[in-house]
């Protein structure tokens, strides 16, 4: 009984520093450094200019999609203007323009939504003269009510927020629960409730995909719940980074359903008629590693500085997070409840080191994303962000050591 008593402390521990870790790093940065930043715009923002301008850029502190995304131009009456589609100059991902006919004197308006790295979109206004027009409070009034009109369903948003929260949930519990039973647990292979949650993760990850993937368009476009529906806006979707790597993970989920259906053997056949073929581990690893990629390829990871070193410390840190946090249901609902003393005192040991090795890549890869949107090792005290940064990697520092003498 004592290797039970010591399992249900491990889960316990590691659910208590799981609540920390989430609490305290999240890999996630402050709203600054979560989307792109408009950095600039031409015309300039306020300003004036003698002849009516050619196109409207903008340009953006990282790569933005414009294809679901909208440039708008009003008069100081707030009649709207048509302007061209929304594109990127020469290819450069942070730059959108957009065509303008020939403007007569006067103040305009202009609204703009485009989507961030981490498929978040983002939106904003402002206003500018041309000639001898004369900006006035009216202008600026007329800008902060046509940006409100354009905010979006709040329907729309909580849809695709659950729906990113199932694409996460999903890769953690069926990567995690899957890899329980390869280095952890082999025995429970055969287990019923074991298989019941490797299939779950694997259902919950393909299905959020695949509402993400519809809900992206209207989402990012600011349209209602219904257009989600429409094929025409499947295809703009298609057309985006999202698209792309939405259709690689239910392509990767697709070819793991052999994998699985190996690693699980039939209900009530011994294991020992089921044994793994030598080429199952190879495979199982490229597709794991693949989906663990996915996040990373459709976010942050995929812009900006070091790019290649940030996807793989992104892949790190989610497969990690898979293979401890997925894991532990399995571990409480599935081994505890049904293994016999022999196989707990060598279960609830390996598990306790391997978590305590996901936390540490946890730690780095995190502290490395991290630092990576701070963009300077002075940032990391010249900035409230970086000064959080610090002692966040403070207390996770004694987290791991705590956990290094804790284990049993």
């Amino acid at each position: 009984m004592k290797a039970v008593r010591s399992g249900h402390r491990l889960v316990v521990r590691l659910g208590a520093l799981l609540f920390v870790v989430l609490s305290l790093v999240g890999v996630g940065a402050a709203p600054a450094f979560a989307h792109a930043v408009l950095e600039g715009t031409d015309p300039g923002a306020g300003g004036q200019v003698e002849q009516s301008p050619r196109a409207i850029t903008l340009q953006y502190s990282e790569s933005v999609e414009a294809s679901l995304g909208a440039v708008r131009l009003y008069d100081d009456r707030g009649d709207r203007i048509d302007v061209g589609r929304p594109e990127h100059p020469d290819g450069r991902g942070n730059e959108v323009r957009a065509s303008v006919p020939d403007l007569d004197d006067g103040s305009y308006v202009v609204t703009w939504r485009v989507t961030s790295a981490d498929a978040h979109p983002i939106r904003g206004a402002f206003t500018f003269t041309v000639g001898n027009g004369v900006e006035s409070a009216k202008v600026e009034s007329l800008a902060t009510r046509l940006l409100a009109q354009q905010g979006g369903d709040t329907i729309v948003g909580a849809a695709f927020a659950i729906a990113r929260f199932g694409v996460f949930a999903g890769i953690v519990l069926f990567v995690g629960a899957a890899g329980f039973l390869v280095f952890v647990w082999p025995g429970g292979r055969v287990s019923v409730r074991a298989a019941r949650l490797v299939w779950a993760g694997w259902i919950v990850a393909l299905v959020a995909t695949l509402a993400g993937f519809a809900l992206q368009g209207v989402y990012a476009a600011a349209l209602p719940l219904a257009d989600a529906f429409k094929p025409s806006l499947w295809t703009d979707i298609w057309d985006t980074r999202y698209g792309h790597v939405a259709a690689l993970r239910v392509l990767l989920l697709v070819l793991a359903v052999p994998l699985v259906r190996a690693l699980l053997p039939s209900r009530g056949r011994p294991l020992a008629e089921h044994p793994l073929p030598w080429r199952w581990l190879p495979g199982a690893a490229v597709v794991g590693v693949g989906i663990s990629f996915t996040p990373g390829l459709s976010g942050h990871a995929g812009t900006g500085s070091q790019i290649p070193l940030a996807l793989v410390a992104d892949a790190v840190h989610i497969a990690s997070v898979s293979l401890w946090v997925g894991a532990l249901p399995v571990l409480a609902f599935a081994l505890l409840p049904s293994a016999d003393l022999a196989t707990l005192k060598q279960t609830v040991p390996r598990y306790s080191q391997l978590a305590l090795a996901c936390v540490v890549a946890i730690v780095v890869s995190g502290s490395y994303q991290s630092w990576r949107e701070v963009g300077s090792l002075d940032a990391l005290t010249s900035t409230d962000y970086g000064r959080l940064l610090l002692v966040k990697l403070g207390v996770f520092a004694v987290l791991v050591v705590v956990a290094a003498f804790s284990r049993d």
